[in-house]
């Protein structure tokens, strides 16, 4: 009898383990009265058993509950006559998910011949990133990747390219997981040449996972594009033209063919563009008493022609049903001619005119950057587990020439003499990479990555200038410069993520060495000097949430992450580049990595309304500096010793009516900035508010109308004191040739209120202001067409030189 009481006791204990072990579903479906829906078909299928499928059907008041359940991946769906079907992707653990209520909506009559797909939300909260769904927008058709990106939540990008994300600066933009290429102005049209219809999803990372590297001080931009997935020929193409002071057009042509084992995908781009920018600057000096000593007024007309060619193309071949080995190329190449005509007035201490300066200065530069990849992925049988490796290769290759001819006179109009300088600046950049990375499930909810990545890069930058004076030319040592820069890089990362029923945990650590080495080429006036560095560095990051239901729809998210920001390349070379005779750019050899560590707090309502809380601490935060001396302002990359950013931002995506589509993004920012700068302390704490508001508005018949705009407040960085601006742009489109075709008019800054202007302080007996105004009312005619049948699905991903592709800043 014994025996048989332990057996019993045993199988008991053995069934409440099993059971604990095993997952449990359950919920109600109702409709949108809140009324049951007896006899709805709830579906599960496992993707890693094709076997598995099982179907229940709700009782009389709308439950249903599966039980027991191996936990695992299912999709998750419910159907019923006379309803929409509702379909979902779940992650179930051990233990009881709950559903809670689950609302069908009622089908329309007469569907015939019309397809239902589900909508995602405009901005998902995930656990590690915000997700910005291009598509959930329908206004985004005809819009650029530049216009796109502009109205995500917290990302602001202006039109020499700065990207900030959540009020702060450092940014950086990645393609599909590969970096831009490009920066300023040739980020701006790159991004202006990509069409909204070719984008799957924005990814906004102010915390990236270890997986990344830990370059990017505010964090990451991802932009994912489509992939074709059905075979057959489909493409976009984009045209455009713009009519601001000057004309502009860009326009491109996107492609993907499908055939067998092979994918081949690619795009071209071309850009001619004419900018103009209003410059005055006013700068004042002191005596040591604070009297006036000295004043200076310079008026610069800054008139830009840029052509450009961006193509890329790739090639994809499935070696097997797990493997898969690609190839992309890419290449820009560019001319820029920028011309620069100033009048500089010098004022004694009674503010009466002593001399004046005309300035005509030319710049002319070539550019070709062409990068080269090769990737490779697996696919084991296990479900989930994958191994992909990149190899990168890119050459960065500039010829740039300089021409300054500067005039002297006397108040009266007497010329005083002249000096011509004539400069050659060859640079090129080298980049190695290699990366690997691997994914392991280790249980159905619990995942490890890994992975290694060393990169190599090989700097050269060449400065010959040449002075004549009174028709004698002579080499100017003084600015001549040859400059060397090696860098290697080591990093290697673990991060592993956990996921139950409603709570989700994810932690990195990344390990990252830095050797560096800079060699400053000697002439006659000038001897040679060297520097090296080396450090290592480990960039922990922690992810947790809690979704309040099933669909995600309420959660809380708080994350960790520490990162590094190096300096661009450009930067670290000690050479003085005259950008006119009274202001002077010049390098920074000592220039320290920025270290920063950002947590955040963010909390999603109903999927429509999210609030984030962040904190960031920096350290040696790198940005320009100003240096008087003798009345020349010396413009430099300098170390800020700490600065703190305190920001709350609510985003809200809303329908007011069925129609009307509201987008509101609205952040309040404190930032701190200590330290010290040359000769003086910089102290100062302050507020700024930035808030942008985009309203789309269905009209039938295919037509469609927008307005928006933004507000950036006063903001104080460092020395600098930036007034704040407001800007309102509209525009209207149209769907054309059964609706493959999109013409849309766009007028950008109609009031022409973007104008840049603030003042320069901290400054020993000497302050400055500026006011310029840019290029920026522009009015806008787009076409884009897209043909073939695509279904989107995510680029595969490629590309290991991220970090080192952004700091060649080209």
């Amino acid at each position: 009898m014994k025996k048989k009481l332990f057996t019993l006791l045993c199988l008991v204990a053995f069934a409440q383990l099993y059971a604990q072990s095993q997952g449990r579903i359950a919920g109600t479906v109702v409709n949108h009265d809140q009324q049951p829906i007896a006899g709805a078909t709830i579906s599960l299928r496992s993707p890693g058993d094709s076997s598995y499928n099982r179907s229940f059907a709700a009782d009389n008041a709308g439950k249903f509950d599966f039980n027991p359940i191996t936990p695992g991946n299912y999709t998750f769906s419910i159907t019923a006559a006379g309803y929409l079907p509702l379909k979902d992707t779940l992650l179930i653990g051990s233990g009881l998910r709950d559903m809670g209520v689950l609302v069908l909506l009622q089908q329309q009559t007469n569907m015939e011949n019309v397809t239902v797909t589900s909508r995602r939300p405009y901005v998902e909260q995930k656990i590690d990133r915000v997700v910005v769904n291009v598509d959930a927008l329908m206004s985004n058709a005809g819009k650029s990747a530049f216009e796109v990106l502009q109205n995500s939540p917290g990302v602001q990008v202006d039109e020499n390219g700065a990207v900030t994300l959540k009020g702060k600066g450092g940014a950086v933009v990645f393609i599909d997981d590969k970096p831009t290429y490009m920066s300023g102005s040739d980020l701006v049209a790159y991004l202006r040449s990509l069409p909204a219809g070719a984008l799957d999803k924005i990814e906004l990372m102010s915390n990236p996972p270890a997986r990344y590297d830990a370059a990017g001080n505010a964090g990451v931009i991802n932009i994912r594009t489509k992939k074709i997935k059905r075979s057959g020929f489909n493409g976009t193409l984009n045209l455009g033209y713009s009519q601001g002071i000057y004309p502009k057009s860009s326009n491109s042509f996107l492609f993907n063919y499908r055939t067998g084992n092979v994918n081949f995908f690619g795009n071209v781009s071309y850009e001619n563009s004419q900018y103009y920018n209003d410059l005055t600057i006013d700068r004042f000096y002191f005596n040591d008493d604070g009297s006036p000593a000295s004043s200076f007024t310079q008026q610069t007309d800054l008139h830009t022609h840029g052509k450009s060619i961006n193509w890329k193309a790739g090639l994809d071949y499935n070696i097997s049903k797990r493997s898969v080995l690609g190839v992309v190329i890419t290449n820009l190449n560019r001319q820029n001619l920028r011309g620069v005509y100033s009048t500089n007035k010098l004022f004694n201490a009674a503010d009466q005119l002593d001399s004046f300066i005309t300035a005509d200065n030319k710049a002319p530069m070539r550019m070709n950057n062409t990068s080269s990849n090769i990737n490779y992925r697996y696919q084991f049988k296990k479900p989930g587990r994958e191994l992909s490796m990149d190899v990168d290769y890119i050459r960065f290759n500039t010829r740039s020439r300089q021409y300054s001819l500067n005039s002297s006179y006397e108040a009266d109009g007497t010329e005083k003499g002249n000096d011509f300088l004539r400069g050659y600046l060859p640079s090129s950049i080298d980049i190695y990479s290699y990366k690997a990375d691997y994914v392991h499930p280790l249980t159905a909810s619990l995942r490890m990555d890994a992975g290694f990545k060393t990169s190599h890069t090989r700097t050269d930058n060449k400065a010959d200038y040449y002075r004549t004076i009174g028709g004698n030319t002579s080499a100017d040592y003084d600015i001549s410069n040859h400059f060397l820069y090696t860098e290697n890089i080591h990093a290697a990362y673990l991060n592993f993520s956990q996921e139950w029923s409603k709570f989700s945990i994810q932690g990195g650590l990344r390990y990252e060495n830095t050797t560096l080495k800079g060699n400053q080429l000697g002439n006659p006036a000038k001897p040679d000097s060297q520097f090296r560095r080396s450090y290592a560095q480990l960039f922990p990051t922690f992810y947790a949430s809690y979704r309040f239901d099933s669909l995600s729809r309420n959660q809380l998210t708080l994350s960790y992450g520490k990162r590094i920001n190096r300096p661009y390349y450009r930067d670290l070379n000690p050479f003085v580049s005259p950008l006119d005779k009274f202001t002077l750019y010049v390098g920074n050899p000592f220039l320290n990595p920025t270290i920063s560590h950002t947590v955040e707090l963010t909390h999603v309502f109903k999927n429509m309304i999210t609030t984030s809380f962040s904190w960031n601490n920096t350290i040696d935060e790198i940005g320009e500096t100003i240096q008087l001396e003798e009345n020349r302002f010396y413009s430099r990359p300098g170390n800020i010793s700490k600065s703190g950013y305190l920001s709350l931002s609510v985003n809200a995506s809303l329908n007011p009516v069925k129609a009307w589509t509201l987008n509101m993004y609205a952040e309040l920012t404190r930032v701190q900035t200590k330290s010290a700068l040359y000769t003086e302390q910089v102290d100062t704490a302050a507020y700024f508010g930035y808030g942008n508001i985009s309203n789309q508005v269905q009209l039938g018949k295919g037509w469609t109308a927008e307005l928006g705009g933004f507000y950036l407040g006063q903001r104080i960085t460092g020395q600098f004191v930036l007034a704040g601006f407001w800007v309102m742009n509209a525009g209207i489109q149209k769907k054309i040739l059964n609706n493959k075709g999109t013409v849309k008019l766009t007028g950008s800054d109609i009031f022409h209120t973007r104008i840049n202007q603030g003042k320069i302080n901290n400054l020993r007996n000497g302050q400055g202001r500026y006011r310029n105004i840019l290029d920026s009312q522009i009015i806008t005619l787009n076409f884009v067409y897209s043909f073939g049948k695509s279904a989107n699905n995510q680029r595969r991903k490629t590309g290991g030189a991220d970090d080192e592709r952004q700091r060649a800043g080209n």
